[in-house]
This record gives structure tokens, sequence and C-alpha cells, in this order.
């Protein structure tokens, strides 16, 4: 069994949905990943990510802005030693022998089938910094998306040798 993307990504600025409960949804799918009880996948992140990190929330208010970076960073600081070895073991991991069944015939969209790399991680981390250094982030979110962009190269750094 994998554990799949089942639901979108909700939205820190829908209505009935607070920043704080945003940021923990992210925090309990990167634990609920971290558990073993489903095959590793990087499907769940890749959506949060592009959602969050692709950068269409500049007019949103400051602290949906934020949400969506404290989001985002939890992936990394609770599951980032796994996502890591997404990249370095994709095939153990992964195993792709059965991929075409896994993709929806009536999909469009090429990216659900990309798989997290090492060029990937290194956005990610720039992103990071951005938001730790951007005027436009509360002190929160910078500390936070700080500590995410030092963890990133933490454990690269021990991962690689």
């Amino acid at each position: 069994m994998e554990l799949q993307e089942t639901c979108c990504t909700p939205d820190p600025s829908e209505e009935g949905f607070t920043t704080d409960r945003f940021v923990n949804f992210q925090a309990f799918k990167a634990n609920l990943l971290d558990i073993g009880a489903w095959l590793p996948s990087a499907a769940p992140v890749m959506h949060t990510m592009r959602l969050i990190l692709d950068g269409y929330h500049e007019e949103e208010p400051q602290e949906i802005q934020d949400a969506w970076i404290l989001g985002a960073a939890q992936w990394i600081l609770w599951n980032g030693q796994l996502l890591f070895k997404l990249i370095l073991y994709p095939g153990d991991i992964w195993d792709k022998s059965n991929l075409k069944d896994r993709v929806p015939a009536e999909s469009d969209n090429p990216d659900w089938i990309d798989r997290l790399t090492l060029g990937k991680w290194h956005v990610w981390r720039q992103k990071f910094v951005e938001a730790s250094t951007s005027k436009n982030h509360g002190r929160e979110c910078k500390d936070v998306a700080l500590r995410a962009a030092e963890m990133m190269t933490s454990i690269e750094k021990g991962m690689l040798f």
C-alpha cells in the first residue's frame, strides 16, 4: 500500500481554515508519511511544494504568505531525512515497475510522476533562504524558514559522502 495524495492541500486563506490549522495540517501529513505504514513517496511533498513555493502568493496578506512558508517548512523539519533518501535511492524506495498503473490515463500533468531531485532540493532550500531574509514575512516565518534551509544543508552534507 502506498500513501497517495487523496485530498488537496487546503488554502490557508480559505474561510474557516486558520493559518495555524494549515501549518498543523502540513506537519500532520509529513509525520503520517514518516510512520512507515506506506511506501515512501515524494508525491505528497511534490504537490505541496509546487503549491507553496512556486510563488503565486505575493498578493496575499503577510499572515497568509507566512502560513504558506511555515507549511512548506513542516515537510523538511519533520520529514527531511526521508525526503533526501528519496533523492539518493529513488529506485529502492519507490519501485517504478508499475508506475503507468498509478498515473490516471486522463492525466495531462507529467509533473505528477516527477521524482524528487537534488536540483529541486536546492531550489526549495533557496526559497527558504529568500523567505528568511524577506521583508514580506514575519519574525516566526523567517526563523522557521532559516531553520528549514539550515536543516536541508545539514541533511545534504550528512548524507552525501
